[in-house]
């Protein structure tokens, strides 16, 4: 299924390439990929996550501040 409302900020999602090759490729949020990279530019840099090495394609766009992710419970209204 495609991901809805999901942007990059650079690189690429995953390919039906990848998928289809089982490659060990994988695309960051902007919060993992600060905490792993700092300000370096993670795309096509690895990341060795359960024993296995991935190469990071791309990072995600931060969501805007209003956003609320489907299905998420949304505070009640203030009076």
């Amino acid at each position: 299924a495609p991901l809805k409302h999901l942007e990059l900020a650079r690189g690429r999602f995953l390919a039906p390439s990848d998928l289809e090759g089982r490659a060990k490729t994988c695309v960051l949020t902007p919060q993992l990929a600060e905490e792993l990279f700092g300000y370096q530019d993670p795309i096509d840099d690895t990341i060795h996550l359960a024993g296995d090495y991935f190469r990071v394609v791309g990072v995600l766009a931060a969501p805007p501040a209003s956003a609320t992710l489907p299905g998420s419970k949304t505070p009640p209204p203030q009076p």
